[in-house]
């Protein structure tokens, strides 16, 4: 099954449109879970924190600005071994639940490389700022 994504982007699915159909109500499920789930009530006091010390950044800071890129190809690649594994049709048919599994998985590498990708942005910017 081809199905348009969005943004002039097709994608090929393996099954009919009942398998389609249910995937993508899987996804939008775990999405929505996630988001009624996930406050983030301490990324707030974390930025304030760092907005009191000024725009210096730590010696801890500068490591995990160092170490970001690093994480962040990790995550990717690992995003891009699940989506090919999710890709594969035979994979639902073989085993529902690991497919279920690698598609739970790959929304939490795009929430986790969300905030990853955020933390980067401020670093990059207090850091840009100090020099």
């Amino acid at each position: 099954t081809i199905a348009a994504e969005g943004g002039g982007g097709w994608k090929e699915y393996a099954g009919g449109y009942s398998d389609w159909a249910n995937y993508q109500a899987s996804v939008h499920q775990a999405a929505s879970d996630k988001a009624k789930v996930d406050v983030r009530p301490a990324a707030r006091p974390v930025a304030a924190a760092a907005k009191a010390k000024g725009d210096k950044l730590s010696w801890k800071e500068q490591r995990e600005l160092e170490a970001l890129p690093e994480r962040i190809a990790a995550l990717e690649t690992e995003q891009g071994q699940l989506t090919t594994l999710l890709e594969d049709p035979a994979i639902y048919q073989r085993d529902a639940k690991a497919a279920q599994q690698a598609a739970e998985r790959l929304a939490a590498i795009d929430d986790e490389l969300m905030e990853l990708l955020e933390r980067w942005e401020t670093l990059e910017s207090r850091a840009a700022n100090q020099g």
